[in-house]
């Protein structure tokens, strides 16, 4: 990996380096997650197909926690589990805000290059405030919702419209 000064602004050397400790971070967590569900097929003696049947939050909140109960060691693994989880949260966070941050920085280098700082604050407010309904007594049923209707065709269609858009420009 090129020093920070060869890949351009400081911007740019934190965005490549928040991308791959994001993607590292991931994948160990993927190792992680499915220990545990090989665990719980094999305390339970059945398919891992049955173990995950469940999905987001009752999976991560009711599942895990009762087969890391079941393991020698439960308290240790707990705590290195939900640690894991907050880390790999954070870590998504700033991966997403970072290359937001990037190209705001890189279309608007004489405005937003000495208010960065001032930058950053106003989307880590702006997602705090967005997240705020997640909070709530009916904060389950607003991630249901999210999950159900908000990412589907909408990430697909952006997806699509962006691969087009760098195909023609860059071809």
């Amino acid at each position: 990996m090129a020093p920070l000064t060869e890949l351009g602004s400081l911007s740019e050397g934190d965005a490549l380096i928040t991308s791959v400790v994001n993607c590292l971070t991931s994948f160990l967590s993927g190792f992680v997650i499915f220990t545990v569900l090989g665990y719980m097929a094999e305390m339970r003696d059945i398919d891992i197909e049955e173990v995950a049947k469940d999905k987001g939050p009752s999976l991560l909140f009711i599942t895990y926690p009762e087969a890391i109960a079941n393991m020698v060691g439960s308290t240790f693994f707990s705590i290195a589990f939900f640690l894991m989880m907050i880390a790999l949260g954070l870590d998504s966070t700033f991966g997403g805000l970072e290359a937001i941050i990037t190209a705001l920085v890189d279309e608007y280098p004489q405005t937003l290059t000495k208010r960065r700082e001032l930058l950053v604050l106003v989307l880590v407010v702006g997602c705090f405030l967005g997240s705020l309904a997640t909070l709530t007594q009916g904060g389950a049923y607003v991630i249901k919702l999210l999950e159900e209707f908000g990412a589907n065709c909408s990430v697909l269609a952006v997806v699509f419209l962006e691969a087009i858009a760098v195909s023609w420009f860059y071809d």
